[in-house]
């Protein structure tokens, strides 16, 4: 009866990825609507899905379709990008806007042609490229184009993934080349500038683009080789060269730029000089042949996925320089069994070592003080591992799916700005977890904290703790008993549904609200406590707990919710110690008519016929009285003993009128019934 919006979610999903992207096609060309205009797209759900165009491709300045005639103002982004087979294409005087990427990666693509009239584009000289008009900037070209002369600046990416350009002589008209440029280009063996070209050089005959003010080598090939006038790496520098398989950096480097050697997945061999202070952003992401890197001491900034997807790296040594493990350094590295963080981390980002499957352990040093978001997450072979006490937060997701890691503890509250939370999701199926011990210092477990844990045996929670989250244990099938604290004032929904193995629980004297679905399905679950601080029990809360023979609702509940103790079927008695009948909708299922039959109901002697009476309540079949320590206290000494036998008898026999908390078993009226149930209960323990 749960999760099923979650299904309903998939199958969404689902048939969203059979949609198409494009509106209609017509020769071949695929478009999308915009009012009176048409955008040129893709043919399928995703750009990279498969390629689209081949051959000789003219775009029209109008195309019909249904009747309408729609005027080819533009083309999106990726629109071609990836399509090898593409040779030629003439773009239209209509075409006012082209979008990102929409002619990278196309390696057989010798001759564009924009005609002439158009008033933002041209492809001046036949130079087989689109020029932005305006600026004089090269933003595609191909493996034919030439710089005509009155060009004076290269887009980004403008020659991204071209595998079929070998050589490039970049003019002295040009004074600007974008970022990436001609990153990908991984058949480029020859890169020259002119002499006197203004902004940039190739001194040295290094194959490479240098900014000359700066000493930043920008755009590299497979034939470079890094002058010692050179300071810095740039951003994207040699981004996407499959062909570079070693490389060595001088000693006058003092930065590598953001993607400086991204996707170079053939480079299996790095040395990075003791001059290098700054690695960037995934400047070397999807290294895949990278074994080991020697990160040096002069290292103190190392920039957000720098080495994720380095799925062959094994090993790897952060220098002491290092303070912070950037969001996703090391994610996706599945190869790598061993890192040591030195004690100068004081934080380890978000996803930092997400997907690290190889990893079995690993030490966090005691000056760390935040573990990020999904930071360990999927870590599969991580096994154990130690919070330190100088750890404070505990991020969403942070060792989601370490399925072989068997024993958390989180540190107490003795010791200063210890753990505070546990994040969602945090040990989310980490199917092993035999063992958590939760500190005092922790205030809140979030929600699906430890769900579905199924080899959990042992949990303390700590004295602290005031919210147990939606699902926290939801699924824990292996737990046998559960204290909860006083210090906990809220348990949430589904928070240990699912805990089959559950045989006693004690709730805490602060808890005021039980979630909807709170202990739902915990079948083996014999008998419960609920403090007289609850005043909503929420819906099905303990639905399906079958092994239930009685409960006691405390005087303070006021809201029962619906079916909150639906399926219990081993229920004989419900004391409900509330003088005013708490608002309830059902508290069996509709259906199960049988368990108000066999469930005898004990409310106060006072309020019988207001629960009688009650259009829920009085479904009961057997509403009965108590007084002191419960049913049967005739003579209200608070105790139930052979002394209550003989003074029912007596008041029978008296013929005197009888209190309402005589009627032993609910029929209605007092009678000689009574006293055998009475001796009954006496008997059997009751």
């Amino acid at each position: 009866m749960k999760k099923k919006l979650l299904l309903v979610l998939m199958l969404l999903v689902a048939a969203a990825a059979t949609m198409k992207a494009y509106d209609f096609e017509v020769d071949g060309i695929y478009y999308n609507i915009n009012g009176t205009e048409v955008t040129v797209t893709f043919k399928g759900r995703y750009y990279y899905s498969e390629q689209t165009y081949s051959g000789d491709v003219i775009i029209p300045s109008t195309v019909s379709y249904n009747g309408t005639t729609y005027s080819v103002t533009s083309i999106g982004d990726y629109a071609f990008q990836g399509d090898n087979g593409l040779n030629s294409i003439v773009i239209p005087s209509s075409i006012t806007s082209i979008g990102e990427s929409a002619f990278t990666s196309i390696n057989g693509l010798g001759s564009i042609t924009v005609a002439s009239d158009n008033p933002v584009y041209d492809s001046r000289d036949n130079c087989n490229a689109i020029i932005e008009t305006a600026t004089n900037t090269l933003i595609y070209g191909c493996r034919n184009t030439t710089f005509p002369n009155s060009v004076t600046s290269i887009g980004g990416a403008a020659f991204y993934g071209n595998t079929n350009l070998f050589r490039v002589t970049i003019p002295n008209t040009i004074t600007s080349i974008g970022e990436a440029a001609f990153s990908g280009c991984d058949r480029l063996t020859s890169i020259t500038v002119a002499s006197d070209n203004p902004i940039y050089d190739s001194r040295d005959n290094c194959n490479a683009i240098i900014e000359t003010l700066t000493n930043t080598l920008i755009s590299g090939c497979n034939n470079t080789t890094i002058p010692s006038s050179v300071t810095s790496i740039g951003n994207a520098a040699f981004l996407g060269n499959r062909n570079m398989y070693s490389i060595t950096i001088p000693n006058t480097i003092t930065s590598i730029g953001n993607r400086a050697f991204s996707g170079c997945s053939n480079l299996s061999r790095i040395t990075i000089s003791e001059s290098v202070t700054a690695i960037g952003s995934q400047a070397f992401s999807n290294c895949y042949k990278l074994t080991s890197i020697d990160i040096p001491n002069s290292v103190n900034t190392i920039g957000d996925q720098a080495f994720s997807y380095c799925t062959g790296l094994t090993s790897i040594t952060i220098p002491n320089s290092v303070t912070t493990i950037s969001d996703r350094l090391f994610y996706s590295c599945s190869g790598l069994t061993g890192i040591i963080i030195p004690n100068t981390v004081t934080s380890i980002g978000d996803f930092a070592f997400d997907g690290c499957s190889g990893l079995t352990s690993i030490d966090i040093p005691n000056s760390v003080n935040a573990i990020g978001i999904q930071a360990f997450s999927d870590c599969t072979g991580l096994t154990s591992i130690t919070i330190p006490s100088s750890v404070d937060t505990i991020g969403d997701y942070a060792f989601y799916q370490c399925r072989n890691l068997t024993n958390v503890d989180i540190p107490n509250s003795d010791i200063p700005n210890s753990v505070t939370s546990i994040g969602n999701w945090a040990f989310y199926a980490c199917w092993k977890l035999k063992s958590v011990t939760i500190g005092n210092s922790v205030t809140s477990i979030g929600d699906y904290a430890f769900y579905f844990c199924t080899s959990m045996t042992r949990l303390t929670i700590g004295e602290s703790v005031t919210t147990i989250g939606n699902y926290a244990f939801d699924g824990c099938s292996n737990l046998t008993n559960i204290d909860i604290p006083n210090s906990v004032t809220t348990i949430g929904e589904y928070a240990f549904a699912g805990c089959w193995g559950l045989t006693s629980l004690t709730i805490g004297e602060s808890v005021t609200a039980i979630g909807n679905c709170a202990f739902e399905g915990c079948s083996k679950l014999t008998s419960i406590d609920i403090p007289d601080s609850v005043t909503t029990i929420g819906d099905n809360a303990f639905w399906g707990c079958t092994s239930l023979t009685s409960i006691d609702i405390p005087n303070s509940v006021m809201n029962i919710g619906i079916e909150a103790f639906g399926k219990c079927t081993g229920l004989s008695s419900v004391i409900c110690q509330a003088l005013v009948p708490p608002v309830v909708t059902y508290f069996f299922s509709d259906s199960e008519i049988g368990l108000y039959e066999q469930t005898k109901l004990f409310v106060t002697a006072e309020s019988l016929e207001a629960y009688r009476a009650h259009e829920e309540w009085g479904k009961f079949t057997h509403i009965v009285p108590f007084l002191g320590a419960g049913p049967g206290d005739i003579n209200g000494d608070g105790n139930i003993a052979v002394s209550d036998v003989t003074n029912l008898i007596d008041q029978l026999l008296s013929g005197e009128e009888l209190p309402a908390y005589a009627d032993v078993n609910g029929d209605g009226v007092v009678t000689i019934k009574d006293v055998t149930d009475l001796i009954d209960m006496l008997l059997g323990g009751n």
